[in-house]
């Protein structure tokens, strides 16, 4: 929100650049690199701002013949380095977009408009409207100011790839069609032309704006709760406070609980990985590795992971059995018997929203020995009860096993 605030303040300025006296104007460096080094600290949308400034400040110098517009860049720049990154935060950003190809196939937010997705449909009908506008104001003989038309098919075109440029590009666009609308509305009826500029239909066009996103929004309970704990390991972040000797371990966790993780467990954990910018890369090679067992192995090992929170979601492998008198019999296994496999990790907890490994040899055999369960596992069941029909297992530590989980669970 900060950013698509001051990225639309900023564009009101641009737009009322002329306003002011030369002695305003001369303060305007100043200006510029107190507004970027506040916006760079507090969120990376400020490299929107940065072009945007220098779109303009190209056009406005080569307009008017002077260096003031390349001054106010210049200092936006330095003041976007004002930063405890220094220099390495720009070099950080154009890192991010070099992986911003493989980052939209993970994050919703990065992936293109989709006309399957009814909360982008307003986006494709401004998208439409602008290049409209465009060609209109051409046609018209009154060619839009070339700064806008760039900022305008640049965002555009940014928007169509990464939906998460909606925002900066909406900024732009909605006053851009709301002028050539006004310019048309002018050769209408004064009558018609005073009831499309009315309040009342402004007013009305901002409410079915806002019903809109309510009616995208409201079925996932935005709105209705501060958070919605459904979606996070509540129960196992519980069971970690519960055994700091497991908190205090290398832990992997998804990219979407690391937020959670670090507000739950206080400020001594450090996060595996979280939504900043700077944990892009490691959730690209996670994503890579996660295609194949071997791969998700060679991942924890790598980056020296001791410990696993994976989420308990509903993915099966088929696999098939062989009894010894040659019979077999197919069945859907979890996911996790091959990802995790027993011989390395440790099930220690499951809920319903995560699963917890511990690697084997860092904690002592009798205190591992104790929070392992060996038979009691999560959407295991028909495999489970083949072999206790089949008398394979020891049938009194099962019920144990289940009897301890239902415990912690009523615990937690």
């Amino acid at each position: 929100m900060f950013s698509l605030a001051a990225f639309a303040w900023l564009f009101w300025r641009l737009e009322a650049r002329g306003a002011g006296s030369d002695g305003e104007r001369t303060r305007l460096p100043l200006v510029s690199f107190v507004f970027f080094a506040l916006w760079a600290n507090l969120h990376a949308g400020f490299v929107y701002g940065l072009f945007l400034l220098g779109v303009y400040a190209v056009d406005e110098a080569a307009e008017r013949r002077c260096r003031v517009p390349l001054l106010v860049l210049a200092a936006g720049v330095l003041g976007s380095c004002a930063t405890p990154y220094g220099v390495r935060l720009p070099l950080m950003l154009w890192e991010h977009l070099r992986e911003a190809e493989g980052i939209q196939r993970l994050i919703l937010e990065w992936a293109p408009l989709s006309l399957s997705r009814p909360g982008h449909w307003p986006s494709w009908l401004l998208l439409f409207g602008a290049g409209l506008a465009a060609l209109a104001a051409l046609l018209r003989g009154r060619p839009a100011r070339p700064a806008r038309l760039v900022t305008l098919a640049i965002f555009g075109l940014a928007a169509l790839r990464h939906a998460r440029v909606l925002g900066a590009f909406a900024t732009l666009a909605v006053p851009f069609v709301a002028a050539a609308a006004a310019a048309h509305w002018g050769d209408l009826r004064p009558r018609l032309r005073a009831a499309l500029d009315s309040r009342a239909l402004r007013a009305s066009a901002m409410a079915a704006c806002g019903l809109w996103g309510l009616w995208l929004t409201w079925p996932a309970g935005t709105f209705l709760a501060v958070s919605h704990e459904q979606l996070l390991p509540v129960r196992a972040v519980r069971y970690l406070r519960a055994h700091p000797e497991l908190r205090d371990l290398r832990l992997y966790h998804p990219w979407g609980w690391g937020g959670y993780l670090g507000y739950r467990l206080g400020p001594g954990t450090k996060v595996f990985q979280d939504g900043r910018y700077l944990f892009h890369g490691l959730l690209m090679e996670a994503g890579a590795a996660s295609r194949s067992p071997e791969g998700w192995q060679g991942f924890l090992d790598r980056h020296g992971v001791d410990a696993a929170l994976m989420e308990n979601v509903p993915l099966f492998q088929e696999t098939t059995r062989q009894y010894p008198d040659g019979t077999r019999r197919a069945f859907r296994r979890p996911f996790y018997l091959s990802f995790m496999p027993a011989g390395k990790w440790a099930l220690v907890h499951w809920d319903d929203r995560g699963l917890l490994f511990v690697r084997r040899g860092v904690l002592a055999p009798e205190r591992l020995a104790g929070l392992e369960y060996r038979l009691a596992r999560p959407r295991d069941d028909e495999a489970l009860a083949d072999v206790l029909r089949r008398g394979e297992i020891d049938a009194a530590l099962l019920e144990r096993e289940r009897a301890r989980h239902e415990a912690e669970s009523q615990a937690l």
